[in-house]
């Protein structure tokens, strides 16, 4: 992501253990995603809760959103 945006994005956990520490690396990512689909008019808001609780549709909601 950090690639993409041209930002860094912060400190995250080598090696999560946790699954806060989980979340804490994923809403890193998921901060920017969300400024960028607010940017282009979308209204949605995504959460690290659920790619950590793996849902699908969820997910693929995200992927359709976020690619042209």
């Amino acid at each position: 992501m950090e690639n993409i945006s041209e930002e860094t994005l912060g400190k995250y956990h080598k090696s999560p253990g946790s699954r806060i520490q989980k979340i804490e690396n994923i809403n890193l990512p998921i901060k920017y995603i969300n400024s960028f689909v607010a940017s282009i008019g979308i209204k949605n808001t995504y959460s690290a809760e659920n790619i950590i609780d793996q849902d699908k549709q969820f997910i693929l909601g995200m992927v359709r959103t976020t690619t042209p």
